[in-house]
C-alpha cells in the first residue's frame, strides 16, 4: 500500500469520528444525583409503642411540676416517647442530685442547671462522660438529631458546649436572642414614684445613689432604703471594678474569678476595689441606707423583698425585670406606685460601663444530661430533634393551641391565659411549657414582643445596655476542680463572715487589705488564680 492509500484512510477516520460526536444522544442513563434529604421534616410517631424515660429534674415552684404538665402529655401522644419525671425544688436539688450520684442510681436523663438550682459535678460533664455517668451524645447527633445538630453546629456554640476532649454532654437549649442582645442581667429596680416626689432623677453613680437613698429614707420614711441583692449579685462593687462577688453565697467557688478585658484573671476579695466597695457599703449601712437585715434576709425570700417594697418600706432593690409583676401585686393598695429598671452604677459620670459576668453561654443554656444508664438514648434524640421542626417548636415554645395560643393569620399568638397570669406572662410560660426546648424562642422578636410589652423593653435595655456583659463556661479538668474547690472552702467561708463584719464595722472596712485580704493570700488564693488561668486560656484557645 502505498502513503496516498494511508492518507485517505486517516482522512476517513477522522471524518467518521466526527460524525460520531455529532451524533444524536444515546438513550444509556447518565449517573443520577442522589436527592439530599428534608431534615425539617419528621414522621410521627418516633416509635410503634410507647416508650418510657425516667428523668430527674429541678423546678423553681411547684407549680412547675412536670408529671401533670399539659405540653409534655401532648409530646407522649403525638410521638409515643414519655418521660417519668421527678420535680425536685431548685432550693432541694443539688442536695438530691448528690443523693443520687453517691447512689448510682442514674436516671435515663437528669438536669444540669445553673444558677438557683446549680449542680456541680467535680470536674465537670466531661468528668462525667469519663466517669461512665454521662453519655457523649456528639457521635450521634449528625444521624439521630440531624435538625437539632445544624443548631449547634457553629463555632460561636461548639466553643461553649464542647469540652476539652471534645465531647457534647448533653442536650442543650439554643437560644434565639433578639438583635443578639443578652436574653436578661441581674439588674436594678427602684421607686420612679418616689424620684418624681422627691424632685430626683434616676441615679446613675455611686453618689447619686447615696442622694437617692437618703432622700428614700428621710423624704419617704423608708427603713429599708437599698434591699440586699437577692444572691448577693455584684451590682454595685461593679462599679468599683470587682465582677464577681467574693462573698457570694450561691454555687461554687469557680464562678468567683473572671478576666479583665486583657485575659487577666482576677479575684475581687483581695483587691483593693472590694476594700473600697466595703467602705461605701459600710458607711450606707451606718446611715441606715443599707438593708440592715441583709445577713439573716434568705436569697429565696423574694415574695419578702417584694412585700417590704409593696408595703413602703424599701425603695430599691436588684433582680430580673421579670418579677416586676410581683412588686406591683405587693403594691396593690399604694396609689400611684412605679416600679422601674435602673441602670447599673457607674463609679463616676466618666467611668467606662461596668462589667457583668454571666457563668453561662450566650447562645446557649441549662443541658438535659442524657446517661449512660439510658437503654435507647438514639430515640431520646430524635424526640428531640422532633422539638426542632416548625411542628415541635410550636408545642415546646407556645404550647397547645386553642389553650395558650391560637393562630392568627398564620402566626400564633397567647393567650390571655398567658399573658394575663397573675404570675405575668413570662413566669407563667415557663410553667405552662415545661420551661425546656431545645430551641428556645422566649427571648427572640416574635414571642418577646407578646410577653413583653413595649414600656417593659425598654426598660430592660436600660438594665442590659448599664453594663458590659462578659460570658463565661468554666471547664476545669477533674483535678483542676479539685484543687480549687479544696482551697475555695475554707477561703468563702471566712470572706462570708468577714464582709459582713466589714458592713458592720468601718474600722473592719478600712483594715480589708491589710487583714483580710493578706489572710486570704496565705489561705492560697494566688493558687486558685494560677489554675482557672490555665483553664481559661485554654478555653479561649478553643476553635
Amino acid at each position: 500500500m502505498n502513503k496516498r492509500f494511508w492518507s485517505v484512510l486517516v482522512v476517513l477516520a477522522l471524518a467518521l469520528a466526527v460524525l460520531a460526536s455529532c451524533a444524536a444522544p444515546t438513550n444509556t442513563p447518565g449517573p443520577t444525583a442522589t436527592p439530599t434529604p428534608d431534615i425539617s421534616k419528621v414522621s410521627l410517631p418516633l416509635a410503634d409503642t410507647v416508650q418510657t424515660f425516667k428523668a430527674f429534674l429541678a423546678i423553681n415552684e411547684s407549680a412547675q411540676d412536670y408529671k401533670d404538665n399539659v405540653v409534655w402529655k401532648k409530646v407522649a401522644e403525638l410521638t409515643n416517647v414519655q418521660l417519668d419525671f421527678t420535680s425536685v425544688l431548685s432550693s432541694n436539688y443539688t442536695t438530691e442530685f448528690n443523693l443520687m450520684l453517691a447512689a448510682k442510681t442514674y436516671p435515663d436523663l437528669f438536669a444540669y442547671p445553673s444558677g438557683s438550682g446549680s449542680v456541680n459535678y467535680t470536674g465537670g460533664l466531661e468528668q462525667a462522660v469519663d466517669d461512665g455517668v454521662a453519655l457523649d451524645v456528639k457521635p450521634l447527633l449528625a444521624t439521630d438529631a440531624p435538625l437539632y445538630w445544624s443548631l449547634l453546629n457553629k463555632p460561636e456554640i461548639l466553643r461553649d458546649i464542647q469540652t476539652d476532649k471534645g465531647y457534647i454532654p448533653g442536650v442543650y437549649q439554643v437560644t434565639e436572642l433578639t438583635n443578639d442582645k443578652p436574653a436578661f442581667v441581674w439588674g436594678m429596680m427602684i421607686r420612679k414614684d418616689w424620684l418624681d416626689t422627691d424632685g430626683l432623677t434616676m441615679p446613675t453613680t455611686i453618689d447619686e445613689w447615696h442622694t437617692v437613698l437618703t432622700a428614700f429614707k428621710d423624704k419617704n420614711g423608708a427603713t429599708f432604703p437599698l434591699l440586699k441583692h437577692l444572691g448577693d449579685n455584684p451590682i454595685f462593687m461593679q462599679a468599683y471594678g470587682i465582677v464577681a462577688n467574693p462573698a457570694n453565697q450561691f454555687g461554687s467557688g469557680v464562678g468567683l474569678f473572671y478576666p479583665d478585658t486583657s485575659g487577666k484573671i482576677h479575684y475581687g476579695g483581695v483587691e483593693q476595689g472590694y476594700a473600697d466597695y466595703l467602705k461605701t457599703l459600710s458607711a450606707w449601712y451606718a446611715e441606715g441606707l443599707y438593708d440592715r437585715d441583709f445577713d439573716t434576709r434568705g436569697i429565696y425570700d423574694l415574695p419578702g423583698e417584694a412585700a417590704l417594697v409593696g408595703t413602703g418600706k424599701a425603695g430599691a432593690t436588684g433582680g430580673y425585670l421579670a418579677w416586676k409583676g410581683m412588686f406591683y401585686g405587693a403594691a396593690s393598695t399604694q396609689t400611684g406606685f412605679a416600679w422601674v429598671a435602673a441602670p447599673a452604677p457607674k463609679l463616676t459620670a466618666t467611668s467606662d460601663l461596668p462589667s457583668e459576668q454571666v457563668t453561662f453561654p450566650k447562645y446557649v443554656s441549662d443541658p438535659w444530661v442524657i446517661t449512660k444508664a439510658c437503654k435507647n438514648p438514639d430515640l431520646l434524640l430524635k424526640l428531640f430533634n422532633w422539638m426542632c421542626t416548625d411542628q415541635g417548636q410550636l408545642l415546646m415554645n407556645w404550647g397547645v393551641e386553642g389553650d395558650s395560643y391560637t393562630m392568627v393569620n398564620g402566626k400564633p399568638q397567647f393567650t390571655d391565659k398567658i399573658l394575663k397570669s397573675d404570675k405575668g406572662a413570662s413566669a407563667y410560660l415557663e410553667i405552662y411549657n415545661g420551661n425546656f426546648a431545645p430551641l428556645k424562642l422566649e427571648h427572640g422578636p416574635v414571642q418577646s414582643a407578646q410577653l413583653i410589652d413595649a414600656a417593659t423593653t425598654t426598660e430592660q435595655n436600660v438594665q442590659v445596655d448599664s453594663v458590659n456583659t462578659v460570658y463565661l463556661t468554666w471547664q476545669l479538668t477533674a483535678d483542676e476542680s479539685t484543687q480549687v474547690n479544696a482551697i475555695m472552702s475554707d477561703i468563702q467561708t471566712y470572706i462570708q463572715e468577714q464582709y459582713v463584719l466589714a458592713v458592720k464595722s468601718p474600722t473592719v472596712a478600712a483594715g480589708w487589705m491589710a487583714t483580710q485580704a493578706a489572710q486570704i493570700k496565705s489561705m492560697g488564693i494566688d493558687n486558685a488564680i494560677t489554675i482557672m488561668q490555665t483553664a481559661y486560656d485554654r478555653y479561649m484557645a478553643k476553635k
